[in-house]
C-alpha cells in the first residue's frame, strides 16, 4: 500500500466483504500524492517520528 490511509480503506473493503472491488474495478484509484500534489509526505513511517 502507498500509505496508511489507503491500507483503512483496503482492509474496510475486505472488512465489509466487497473483495471483489479489487476484481471488476475498471482503472488504477488515484492517489493522495496524485489528488493533493503539494501535501507533504514523511520519508519514514510515523511510528518513528519522535514528535508524533
Amino acid at each position: 500500500m502507498c500509505c496508511k490511509g489507503c491500507e483503512a480503506v483496503a482492509l474496510a473493503i475486505v472488512a465489509g466483504g466487497m473483495e471483489s472491488y479489487y476484481q471488476y474495478r475498471t482503472e488504477k484509484s488515484t492517489t493522495a500524492k496524485e489528488l493533493i500534489p503539494d501535501l507533504v509526505f514523511l520519508p519514514v513511517p510515523y511510528s518513528e517520528v519522535p514528535w508524533l
